[in-house]
């Protein structure tokens, strides 16, 4: 059962408090990466908020930067992975921090990502984040994981990235991958 010490520490996180955080953590009652019942931490809550200077202060505490999502938030991403987040993390739904990103369209968190050379194949999940980002329609990441992931790369289903974008009906994906194979092609 979470304390009332440990939900006020939570919603400082959430709501960006960074003197409540310090003034709690200094208690000494709380624990860092202590969860709620959903499992969620402080600094998962600071960095979906984007919370910057909370996520700094959580870190320099000690916070685990594995248990944490950057939701779509560049300097937040950037701060993680300085931290020591792993690029690779996989989730237990067999997805990475760069499939997540891709699939939701957070291109500035894939630069991000791509600059620690995470894993460009397949996942245990079956896809890759080119797979992900061309079946959710997201233009911007397709640009930036296409020429690196390769475009004959084949999810579990068997299927190219272009080929699940087609089955998606994401068409302005097709014909950016289209023209790509024709560009590499000549």
């Amino acid at each position: 059962k979470e304390s009332r010490t440990d939900v006020q520490f939570h919603l400082a996180a959430l709501r960006g408090d960074c003197d409540r955080l310090r003034q709690l953590l200094d208690t000494g009652k709380v624990h860092i990466d202590s969860r709620d019942r959903d499992g969620t931490t402080p600094l998962i809550l600071s960095a979906a908020m984007g919370h910057t200077e909370c996520v700094r202060e959580l870190l320099v505490q000690g916070a685990d930067p594995a248990c944490s999502r950057t939701c779509g938030h560049q300097h937040v991403a950037r701060l993680l992975l300085a931290a020591g987040a792993e690029p690779d993390h996989v989730r237990q739904d067999g997805a990475t921090p760069l499939f997540k990103a891709a699939h939701k369209g957070h291109a500035a968190v894939v630069v991000e990502l791509l600059k620690y050379k995470p894993n460009l194949g397949l996942l245990p999940n079956g896809q890759s984040a080119l797979h992900g980002a061309a079946m959710f329609g997201q233009l911007s990441c397709v640009r930036l994981l296409a020429r690196r992931s390769g475009l004959t790369l084949r999810n579990c289903a068997g299927h190219t990235a272009l080929q699940a974008a087609a089955a998606a009906r994401k068409n302005d994906i097709v014909a950016y991958l289209r023209r790509l194979e024709h560009e590499l092609a000549t």
